[in-house]
């Protein structure tokens, strides 16, 4: 992987085990004090984060919130968001829900997923980095612009309901 990249520890924790590698020295300083093992190698994206707070069963897309993050814990480049902001997913390209749906399949996800990723600068393509199998303290917060998860987790429950398009705007 060419220089920048990622290094991750499996476990990191708000973002303590995540480092930017820039250059050989670098990384060999990083080397000698790194401990976070099982760890991943990734090519740094540059581009627009997006945090995707979504609940699926049995691999089937039945909700998801799209947001940026604005702010992180403590100012730290890797940690948490604390502020974000959301857009509703009828502002969205329909190619995203085909990825969301593709992702949980893939994953065979059932119940609640943390994912984030990067559109890049560069050539605007999606680029998922991360899915967290547990919810976050985000995955309410829809509900607060008309597009409450509970409401689309019980017509699950109901009647089977599952995301296959995305939702009106809601002007």
């Amino acid at each position: 992987i060419p220089f920048p990249f990622m290094l991750k520890g499996d476990f990191s924790g708000g973002g303590r085990q995540t480092f930017e590698c820039t250059s050989d020295s670098g990384f060999a300083a990083l080397l000698k004090n790194f401990n976070a093992y099982p760890a991943v190698l990734q090519e740094k994206i540059i581009g627009e984060e997006i945090g995707i707070e979504a609940f699926y069963q049995q691999g089937a897309l039945i909700h998801f919130s799209y947001a940026r993050p604005l702010k992180t814990v403590e100012n730290r480049k890797f940690a948490p968001s604390k502020l974000r902001e959301y857009t509703q997913t009828g502002a969205l390209d329909a190619t995203l829900l085909d990825d969301l749906r593709n992702l949980g399949r893939a994953l065979g996800a059932d119940g609640f997923v943390n994912i984030s990723l990067l559109v890049a600068q560069a050539d605007q393509k999606r680029y998922f980095f991360e899915a967290d199998m547990r919810p976050t303290t985000w995955v309410d917060f829809p509900k607060f612009f008309g597009d409450a998860p509970a409401h689309k987790i019980k017509n699950y429950f109901r009647s089977g309901m599952t995301c296959n398009e995305l939702a009106q705007r809601d002007a």
